[in-house]
């Protein structure tokens, strides 16, 4: 096809700038899932593990609510990284039929005769671009995922360690006395008991 290939190329270099923006969209809304996951989940396991006074004062429906609300916002966010897998999918899958449209369209347009032998062989060499065109999708997406968790790993794992006999805050002291104070100390571990005739140190 002579010239009119370097249009089919034009094309791919033209929709590189594109990609690359679809592909940062999605790294974008894959940690904007990963954090609304989070909060979900840190809210179910503080539920979970204090189900004893959720039961206690019948805050079931609320808190079924508050995680229900969480669970919506995070759905939101899935969606939406959904609708962009599913452009940049179709958008590489279309590439090589738009190459091979333009190629033919500038090619006939410069005069020159299509003939079935110069069709079905430029058919042919495009369609040996379909599968690595095809595979860039997932390969991006795996390849955003891979990155977004490697980031919040390194993060995590960076972070200071926590003394294992470490002494309460000041807010965590505070903390324990207003939960005793409206009620909770059934819940507290109780002091241990003093046995009579043994002086204090």
């Amino acid at each position: 096809v002579g010239v009119a290939g370097f249009a089919g190329l034009a094309v791919l270099v033209l929709l590189m700038p594109l990609n690359t923006k679809v592909a940062q969209t999605q790294m974008r809304l894959t940690r904007a899932t990963m954090r609304t996951r989070d909060r979900r989940v840190k809210f179910t396991n503080e539920v979970i593990s204090g189900i004893r006074i959720v039961k206690f004062f019948a805050w079931e429906p609320s808190m079924l609510d508050a995680i229900g609300e969480r669970r919506e916002a995070e759905l939101v966010e899935v969606r939406r990284n959904a609708i962009w897998g599913a452009f940049s999918t179709f958008l590489w899958g279309a590439t090589p039929l738009l190459v091979t449209v333009v190629t033919f369209v500038l090619y006939s347009a410069l005069g020159n005769e299509l003939t079935a032998s110069k069709a079905f062989t430029s058919l042919s060499l495009f369609n040996v671009l379909r599968f690595p065109l095809n595979a860039i999708p997932s390969s991006i997406t795996r390849v955003v995922d891979v990155l977004v968790v490697t980031r919040r790993l390194g993060d995590f794992m960076a972070a200071e360690e926590v003394e294992e006999n470490r002494c309460a805050t000041e807010a965590e002291w505070a903390r324990a006395l207003e939960l005793r104070r409206q009620g909770y100390n059934r819940f507290l571990a109780a002091p241990a008991p003093r046995r009579e005739g043994v002086a204090e140190e």
